[in-house]
C-alpha cells in the first residue's frame, strides 16, 4: 500500500517523514478544493465582484497543488533508491502502483459514463462511447480512445497518472542525475523553457502555442528532478535557510500565491478565458511551489515537536491521500447530487460556505475507508494503488 511519499522512504531529520506527510496532505486538501471551488464556471472573465474575486483566489491560492505531488514524489523515491536500483525491479513495482489503478479507474469512469449516456439519453452504445471518448472533427475511434487513454480523458483528474508514470520511467536514469548540477539545470531549465513559451503564447498572439497536451513531460520533469535532487541535498539546504531570517521566507512565501493570481488576471485581461489563463503550466506557478519548498524546508523542524494525536491525524491523511485523489471527484458529484445539484457548491447561499469544507472531509474519509478496505481485500490493493 501507498503510505506518504514513496512505501517504506526513510527522511533525513530535515525533511522528515512527518513534513512530508504534511505537505502530501496539503498538496491533497486544495486538489480537492480546485475541484470543489470549481472556479471557472463561475469566473469566465477578469473577477470583477467579492464573489468572484474570492472564488478565484482561492483556486489559484491552491494551484501549488499538483506540482508539489510531482516533486514529492522524485523526493521520495529519491530518498528510497539513494543507494540504487534494478530498473526492471522498479519498474515492475510502479506499474502495480500506478498502472493498475489507473486503468481501473478509466474502465470504470468510462463504464459509468457510458451508462448513464445509455440509460439518461437514451443513447446507442456505440453513440454513448464515442461521446465518452470526446474524438476531434473526423477522428477515428481508436485514434481518439489511444488519446483518450494516454492524457487520462476517463476523469478530469486522472491525468495526474500519465504524468507519474512518465516520471517513473525515466527515474532509473534521472536518480544518476540527481547530484549532477549541470543534468539538473538541463531538465529544470528545458521545463522552465516549455512553461516561459506557453506563458508567451497566453500574453502574445503573434506567438504560436505549444500545442502540447498537459500531460506532456516537458512541464512536469523540472519538478520531479528538482525532488530528486533535493532528498540529496534537503539537509544542506535548511541548514541554509535556517541562517536566513524568517521575516525574508515568510516574505518570499507570500510572492507565491501573489504571483499566480496576477499572472491570471492580467493574462485575462488580455482575453484568455481564465481555464486557460490559470492552469498548472504558467512560471508562476513553478515559483509558488519554489516558495512553498522553501518555507517547509525553513520551518519544517518545529513540525516534528508537534502533539503525538497532530502527528497521528497527518499520517493517516497521507496514507489514504492516492486513493482519496483517485476517488474524489465522485465523492464530489455525489454530495452535489445530495445538496440539490451540480452547483450546489458556489450556487446555493446555504451550502456556498460549508460545500468545501464538506467536500474535503468527506473525499478524504473516504480516501481513509478505501484505504483500510485495501488492506483486508488485497484484490482492492490494486485498485487504490
Amino acid at each position: 500500500m501507498r503510505r506518504g511519499v514513496a512505501g517504506d522512504a526513510t527522511y533525513s531529520k530535515t525533511m522528515s517523514r512527518l513534513v512530508a506527510d504534511l505537505l502530501r496532505c496539503l498538496a491533497l486538501i486544495a486538489v480537492i478544493t480546485i475541484h470543489a471551488d470549481d472556479a471557472w464556471r463561475s469566473v469566465t472573465t477578469v473577477p470583477s465582484d467579492a464573489r468572484t474575486w474570492a472564488i478565484a483566489t482561492l483556486d489559484q491560492f491552491a494551484r501549488f497543488c499538483v506540482p508539489l505531488f510531482v516533486l514529492l514524489s522524485g523526493h521520495g523515491l529519491g530518498k528510497r533508491y539513494a543507494a540504487g536500483c534494478a530498473a526492471g525491479d522498479f519498474l515492475s513495482r510502479r506499474a502495480t502502483r500506478i498502472g493498475a489503478p489507473y486503468l481501473a479507474w478509466s474502465a470504470l469512469n468510462l463504464a459509468i459514463v457510458v451508462a448513464v449516456g445509455i440509460a439518461v439519453w437514451d443513447k446507442a452504445g456505440p453513440a454513448a462511447l464515442r461521446d465518452a471518448l470526446h474524438p476531434g472533427d473526423g477522428e477515428a475511434w481508436w485514434s481518439a480512445a489511444v488519446r483518450w487513454l494516454l492524457s487520462g480523458g476517463a476523469d478530469y483528474h486522472l491525468y495526474f497518472l500519465p504524468i507519474i508514470a512518465q516520471c517513473y520511467l525515466l527515474f532509473p536514469l534521472m536518480r544518476r542525475w540527481r547530484c549532477t548540477p549541470g543534468a539538473v539545470a538541463l531538465v529544470i531549465a528545458a521545463q522552465v523553457g516549455a512553461l516561459a513559451w506557453q506563458e508567451a503564447a497566453r500574453l502574445t498572439p503573434a506567438v504560436p502555442a505549444p500545442g502540447l497536451w498537459s500531460v506532456f513531460p516537458l512541464y512536469w520533469l523540472g519538478y520531479f528532478q528538482a525532488g530528486i535532487w533535493l532528498a540529496a541535498h534537503d539537509e544542506y539546504l535548511a541548514a541554509a535557510l535556517r541562517r536566513w531570517p524568517g521575516t525574508l521566507i515568510a516574505l518570499l512565501a507570500v510572492t507565491g500565491p501573489a504571483a499566480v493570481l496576477a499572472d491570471l488576471v492580467v493574462v485575462s485581461a488580455r482575453g484568455v478565458q481564465p481555464e486557460q489563463a490559470g492552469g498548472f503550466d504558467r512560471p508562476a506557478v513553478a515559483w509558488y511551489l519554489a516558495t512553498v519548498v522553501l518555507a517547509a524546508l525553513r520551518w519544517g523542524h518545529h513540525v516534528d515537536a508537534w502533539r503525538p494525536r497532530a502527528v497521528a491525524l497527518i499520517g493517516t491523511i497521507a496514507a489514504g491521500s492516492f486513493a482519496a485523489y483517485l476517488s474524489h471527484t465522485w465523492v464530489l458529484r455525489g454530495l452535489a447530487w445530495a445538496l440539490g445539484g451540480a452547483a450546489a457548491g458556489v450556487d446555493k447561499p446555504l451550502t456556498r460556505w460549508v460545500w468545501i469544507p464538506l467536500a474535503v472531509a468527506a473525499s478524504i474519509a473516504v480516501g481513509w475507508l478505501l484505504q483500510r478496505a485495501a488492506l483486508r481485500w488485497r484484490p482492492l490493493g490494486w485498485v487504490v494503488g
